[in-house]
């Protein structure tokens, strides 16, 4: 509803917008993703690959920057989900700090 009612402002949730990075709403998260133009997805503490991919195919890799939740997480393990997922080189590049670049100039 925040997203929804300040268009113009770009947004970035935490954890692909995952509670407690439980992975109990990724539904939530596709439809925000897809209901909304400027709300940014953070990959920080997303254990599922596929929220990530699906992500990526449905609302586009433009959307997604990487997040390491530094000190809390172990950088190196956040940095293997997005070497692993199943995306194009060029997506990876967009996530690891293309996208971040462009949101926060």
């Amino acid at each position: 509803e925040l997203a929804q009612a300040y268009p113009q402002v770009k947004m970035v949730v935490t954890h692909c917008a995952q509670l407690d990075i439980s992975g109990l709403s990724i539904g939530d998260a596709m439809i925000l993703a897809q209901e909304t133009e400027q709300v940014y997805f953070e990959t920080s503490g997303v254990y599922r690959r596929d929220l990530i991919e699906g992500l990526v195919n449905d609302v586009g890799a433009h959307r997604l920057v990487f997040g390491s939740n530094f000190p809390d997480m172990n950088i190196e393990m956040e940095l293997e989900r997005i070497y692993a997922a199943d995306l194009p080189d060029e997506a990876k590049a967009q996530l690891l700090g293309e996208n971040a670049r462009g949101i926060f100039k």
